[in-house]
């Protein structure tokens, strides 16, 4: 693969260029439970006295074409997973070897990073090196030797192969890179032996290590289902074996093998319940004469819903001030990686545990807030969360757009997005969506509406299992300018027009550097929110009032002269605080010469806002408030939630809204079914799409008594 070739009778990684990475694999996988690997290798340099950058020696469980990025990736880290690599790098220094996996990036540090200097090997030297190793399965032993100086390194690791492979069995071989300074890299020898097992199976179902399966919420459980072939002959039983918490449930469940030309096909299912506890599954073989032998096993797997966050960098939300390393949760996951480059994302098949300091190209990585949301949604309801984000900042709304000819193409970043849902099984799955992008569409809400617009409908066509959606509005900064709201008022109003989207505010949070968020203050904060929130909408938990952002109604002008703009909160249940000077991020248009605001409070009735004017305000057109950047005098609910930034009109408002009844009309139904309700749109000249707003009252209908009934919008 890449500049790899064989020359005689070496394998040449790379032959001097730069910036190259090349990789050999066997052609087939091989037993690695316990093996001895000998082999020789010989760098030149091209560019005398300098090398770079190495090799590695690796097994890996993921194809014969893997091969990762060049430089210092050694053509291993972002390209190579479910695999351990042992490296022989020669850059900066005179060699370091160490062991890596899963593609991670063979880096300089230690204790991951060994110099061999103290050992007299210098990698560099151009001579000719003999590498033994031997593996029983739990010690790695590594011994490498000079041929000219006889300076030998040894050194032990202790490592599971197999579990990181991910089976039995894998692909053995290397894989090498170049950078701005390179080396011809020859393998000049190579013999590798394992001991036979007694068994031959490949399985066509199997769970992956840390793997959350979507739950049915009916039951509250997922089903795990295992099937493989055995093929070598002569064994009795499949055996399937399973633990929770390392502790096996019930007793072992047997399938007695029978042979069909040879082959031998068995099929388990399994049962996990949708709760805080980790489930093992170990599938074994028995030969009828009491020998047994483990063939896989599977660990830590969960069975929970699944979460979409989507959008720019307070998507991605990554660590600028503080981390959110104290989150980690078990039973919070994720799945792949978060990747700009559509092979990075295609080599990436595994699940993990989440971490949250930043998403893309941050293994593990779903974003700070995102891992809050997750670590305490999932103990406040005992159900895990797997998290998937796909953020990408510094992009606008155009970015994340479906190619609707080819919907899961990697070169895209809702391909990529959607390659991740699919390869995990998740895509029928997802629960919630949340999307928070927009400031590179700051002065054009009407393409940011219209491609939200796009995005709402491909979402749903993608992920059929959506209940809601979730819009995060912008703040100042980041190109947001502050007297500008358009945008934001049209992300307000995705939450008037459709019943399935709730729109969160960012406006109370003091930890903001103006574009981005700290964490104490900032996105942990915000995560809290978004805990309350989805428990609400999707658990049914009772969190009480102030759940959802505070968000303006309808504002009028009040007062004996008219020197009160008054601004009713949609929800009037919520108690509300206004800080002493919020007063300031407030504006009203078309005010009479020489009057201004002076002051504000919230009403004495407790569900509106209060704004003095300093004179008569006869006259004004709208008002409108903005937040600002940074930290601030804010109007926020008892849970601390910031007033959504909004324009809304003082003019005399006397023309209804226009509703639209969805669906046929009249609806013609058989006596004893069920009503369907179409739905119905609205439209007012002041506020826009007001669907949300919509009551439908069926109060009326009797369904098992002939006639004919009205339904009222």
């Amino acid at each position: 693969n890449g500049s790899a070739a064989q020359v005689g009778t070496v394998a040449q990684l790379t032959n001097g260029g730069s910036s190259q990475r090349g990789s050999v694999w066997s052609t087939s996988a091989v037993e690695i439970r316990n093996f001895e690997v000998d082999f020789t290798f010989l760098l030149t340099p091209n560019s005398p006295p300098k090398f770079a950058d190495g090799f590695t020696f690796a097994i890996q469980g993921f194809a014969t074409t893997a091969l990762g990025c060049g430089g210092g990736c050694l053509g291993y880290a972002q390209g190579v997973p479910q695999s351990v690599a042992l490296k022989f790098d020669t850059w900066p220094t005179n060699g370091t070897t160490g062991l890596y996996s899963n593609g991670a990036y063979p880096n300089e540090n230690a204790p991951d990073s060994i110099d061999l200097t103290s050992s007299g090997i210098n990698l560099r030297s151009t001579n000719v090196f003999e590498v033994h190793l031997t593996y029983d399965g739990t010690t790695l032993h590594q011994e490498i030797t000079d041929t000219v100086t006889s300076a030998t390194f040894v050194r032990n690791y202790t490592v599971d192969i197999p579990a990181l492979v991910g089976g039995n069995v894998g692909y053995v071989g290397f894989t090498g890179a170049t950078g701005g300074q390179t080396s011809i890299q020859d393998i000049q020898t190579f013999v590798y032996q394992a001991d036979q097992v007694p068994y031959d199976v490949t399985f066509t179902s199997l769970p992956k290590d840390y793997e959350l399966l979507p739950r049915d919420r009916d039951t509250n459980s997922a089903e795990v289902l295992i099937e493989g072939v055995e093929k070598l002959g002569g064994l009795a039983e499949a055996v399937l074996r399973v633990y929770r918490d390392d502790i096996q449930v019930g007793s072992d469940e047997v399938f007695t093998l029978n042979y069909i030309s040879g082959e031998a096909p068995f099929t388990f299912a399994a049962t996990v319940p949708a709760e805080l506890a980790l489930y093992d599954f170990e599938v074994l073989v028995r030969d009828g004469i009491g020998g047994e032998f483990l063939v896989s096993r599977a660990e830590d797997i969960v069975a929970g819903d699944v979460i979409i966050i989507q959008g720019q960098s307070n998507a991605d939300a990554r660590l600028y001030s503080g981390s959110s390393g104290g989150y980690i949760n078990p039973y919070v996951r994720t799945y792949g990686i978060n990747s700009s480059n559509a092979a990075i994302t295609e080599a990436a098949v595994e699940w993990s545990v989440a971490v949250g300091d930043g998403s893309r190209n941050v293994a593990s990585g779903i974003g700070q807030w995102g891992l809050v949301m997750g670590n305490l949604l999932s103990a406040r309801t005992g159900v895990p969360i797997a998290v998937i984000n796909g953020a990408h900042g510094g992009q606008p709304i155009s970015f994340f757009q479906r190619n609707d000819g080819n919907p899961d193409d990697t070169t895209t970043n809702y391909g990529r997005l959607l390659h991740r849902m699919q390869a995990a099984g998740i895509d029928d799955d997802v629960r919630a969506l949340l999307y928070y992008q927009g400031e590179n569409d700051s002065g054009d809400f009407a393409t940011h509406e219209a491609g939200y617009l796009d995005l709402r409908d491909d979402w749903y066509a993608d992920y059929p299992g959506i209940e809601e959606l979730y819009v995060n509005q912008l703040r100042e900064g980041c190109g947001v300018t502050r007297f500008d709201v358009g945008l934001r008022n049209t992300q307000r109003q995705f939450g008037h027009r459709f019943p399935d989207v709730s729109v969160m505010s960012v406006n109370s949070l003091d930890g903001h550097d103006g574009c981005h968020f700290f964490f104490a203050n900032g996105y942990e904060t915000l995560g809290m929110f978004y805990d309350q929130l989805l428990a609400r909408d999707l658990y049914g938990a009772v969190t009480g009032a102030d759940t959802e952002a505070p968000d303006i109604g309808w504002a009028e002008l009040v007062g004996s002269g008219n020197d009160v703009v008054r601004l009713h909160f949609r929800n009037t249940s919520d108690t509300y605080s206004f800080d002493s000077g919020a007063e300031d991020d407030f504006s009203v248009a078309g005010l009479p010469g020489g009057v201004t605001i002076t002051g504000g409070s919230i009403a004495t009735s407790g569900d509106a806002i209060d704004l003095q004017l300093s004179g008569d305000g006869s006259g004004a057109t709208s008002v409108s408030y903005t937040g600002r950047a940074g930290s601030g005098a804010w109007i926020t609910n008892a849970d601390g939630i910031g007033l959504l930034a909004f324009v809304e009109s003082l003019a005399p408002d006397s023309t209804p809204p226009v509703i639209a009844i969805l669906g046929p009309n009249p609806q013609s139904l058989e006596c004893g079914s069920s009503y369907v309700e179409w739905g119905a749109t609205a439209v007012d000249d002041f506020d826009g799409h007001i669907g949300g707003w919509i009551d439908i009252d069926t109060s009326g209908l009797n369904l098992s008594s002939p006639g004919n009934y009205v339904v009222t919008y």
